[in-house]
């Protein structure tokens, strides 16, 4: 049987942790079924898993637009930047950027709502920073962190002025920790491939 290598290059932004490529087969846009060399069928097929080590580091300069942490206690969490881009059908990717300020004392939920210019809820979504494959109180003081998460939006998005909240809290108790407004946000095209 022939014999391929291909290159796994990692997005320079990915969180440490332990992940597991998996391989699809496309002809023209269309995924094909996988199969052993014997032809017999195959769910989708899983390379040796990935240790990622690499914490990207804060130089300590970047602007903060809020930080997050219990009451009466330095904060835990900063972010450091977020954004709206167009994705796929009717979604959008809000990318959020977070710096570890210290360990935190928990493992926070995050809360992602979008509104348009008059405030009207356009769409919100609440789940795990990182998706939980990196909970917050793993997170090293000064480590810079990528995350994005995707919201379900009705037609005829604003493509102007956009609000975005962002909300750390306790899922135990529904305590928040924090809550950023980026106000006047524009919406992104998305990225290339």
């Amino acid at each position: 049987a022939p014999r391929q290598t291909l290159p796994l290059t990692l997005p320079g932004d990915l969180p440490p942790g332990l992940y597991v490529p998996t391989v699809r087969v496309l002809s023209d846009g269309v995924e094909q079924p996988a199969r052993a060399a014997n032809g017999t069928a195959m769910s989708t097929p899983a390379l040796e898993p990935v240790l990622v080590r690499a914490h990207r580091r804060s130089s300590g300069a970047e602007p903060v637009l809020g930080a997050y942490g219990p009451e009466q206690a330095p904060p835990a969490v900063a972010l450091l930047g977020g954004a709206v881009r167009r994705a796929e059908g009717n979604r959008v990717e809000v990318s959020l950027e977070w710096r570890s300020e210290r360990q935190a004392p928990l493992n926070y939920a995050l809360s992602v709502r979008l509104a348009g210019p008059d405030g009207t809820p356009l769409a919100s979504r609440d789940l795990p920073p990182l998706l939980a494959g990196y909970p917050t109180s793993l997170w090293q003081p000064g480590e810079l962190l990528a995350d994005r998460v995707l919201l379900d939006v009705p037609e005829g998005l604003p493509a102007r002025g956009l609000r975005l909240e962002v909300v750390l809290y306790d899922r135990l108790t529904l305590k928040g920790a924090g809550s950023v407004a980026l106000t006047d946000l524009d919406l992104l095209e998305p990225s290339a491939p």
